[in-house]
This record gives C-alpha cells, structure tokens and sequence, in this order.
C-alpha cells in the first residue's frame, strides 16, 4: 500500500501542475467500535470541556467549511461536539448518522449497518490543541453519545495521506475495511474501490456512487 500511496502523491502532484482540475487522491475507509470505556482518566476530565454545539458556532464558521455545508450537516440530523481548553475552543468533531454526501471527491457515503453505525464525518484539532487532551475528550463525548444512540460502530474516510490521522483512529481500536481512488481529469471524476462500488466513472449530471461502508464482522 505504501508504495501505492507514493505513486499517487507523485500522480498528483504532475495532475496539479497541469491544471487545478485535475488531482489524484486515495482514502482508507474505517470502522471503529465505539468505545465503552472513557480514554480520560477521572483526574485528567477537567481539563478539557467538551460541549454538543450549534452549526452556526464561532469555531464551525471560522473552520472554512462553507455555511450551507454546515447547516445541511445539522439538518441530515449530524451533531458536533466542541473542546475548550481554558475557555479557548481547541477542536471539534461531526458525528453523522448517514447518508453523507462527500465534496471535495464525490461520494455518497452509507453507514452499514443501517442504525448501528454512524460516520465520523469531520474531525479537527487546531494547532495550539495538537498535543493537548483535546482528541481523547472529544472520543470520551462522541464515543458516550453514540453508546446513548444504541450504535456499535463509528465509520470514516481518511486520506492515505494522512499518515498521522490514521494512526490515531487506529490507536481507538479502528480497522481498515476497504479504500477508494479518486482521479479527477475536468469534469470527470473516477472512482475505483469500494467495498461498493469497484468502479463509477461520474461528472455533475451523473450522479455520485454511493460507497456502502461495512462492519468488520460483515466485510
């Protein structure tokens, strides 16, 4: 996989060169059980506090997520959690209940199983938070939510590039259960991977592929 992942960044990079309309990009997909126990030992909890917040949040705003982005994330019935650290914010995480509709590489992303798991939709610690308690107070709070919503596992998209993000997910006990391609020329985007699909060529006026993530235990 590595040797892929190079080959793609040198891909992408030469796609970038040639025009802003063209790119290369691959993600893993995951599948993390959600936690039963809290990351956070009981002397460390107030350190950070974590707060479910509104879309229009000062931090949200300022993230540079467009607004309607956001606001379409709180209407599909998508919550967010905000840390701060000493009264200052210090990151955010998006808990989504699914069907997602990806931007930045088209997809539709479909939690699996339907009510048993939720996607991991945006997670983000600002800069003065990297090596704070922030990461493991927003899991503590995601991780209860989700037990309250009856779900067992928390789904993601994360970019092979991202060698530090995934490191972390894995570290909460995430698994990868499959990954997709992105290769965008204009217009035109293909798609390869899955679990589904394996292939989807798609443009504006055809309509996205919806990738149907899957449990461990179902893959």
């Amino acid at each position: 996989m590595a040797r892929l992942n190079t080959a793609l960044i040198l891909l992408n990079g030469v796609l970038r060169r040639l025009s802003r309309r063209m790119e290369a990009h691959r993600y893993y997909l995951l599948a993390q059980p959600v936690g039963q126990n809290r990351l956070l030992p009981a002397n460390l909890r107030h350190a950070i506090r974590v707060e479910q917040a509104r879309a229009d949040a000062a931090i949200l705003t300022r993230s540079g997520r467009p607004d309607e982005e956001l606001r379409a994330r709180a209407q599909a019935g998508a919550v967010c959690f905000v840390a701060y650290q000493d009264d200052e914010p210090s990151g955010f995480l998006w808990l989504h209940p699914g069907p997602h509709e990806e931007r930045t590489h088209p997809c539709v992303l479909q939690p699996a199983p339907s009510g048993q798991a939720w996607l991991d939709l945006d997670i983000v610690i600002l800069p003065h938070a990297r090596h704070s308690l922030t990461f493991a107070a927003l899991w503590d709070a995601a991780n209860a939510y989700l037990r309250e919503q009856d779900a067992s596992w928390c789904q993601s998209r994360i970019s092979a590039f991202n060698a530090h993000s995934l490191r972390a997910h894995q570290r909460l006990g995430a698994r990868i259960i499959g990954s997709l391609t992105f290769v965008q020329l204009g217009r035109w985007h293909l798609v390869l991977g899955g679990p589904a699909p394996r292939l989807h060529l798609s443009a504006p006026d055809r309509g996205k592929p919806i990738v149907q993530l899957r449990a461990p235990c179902d893959t």
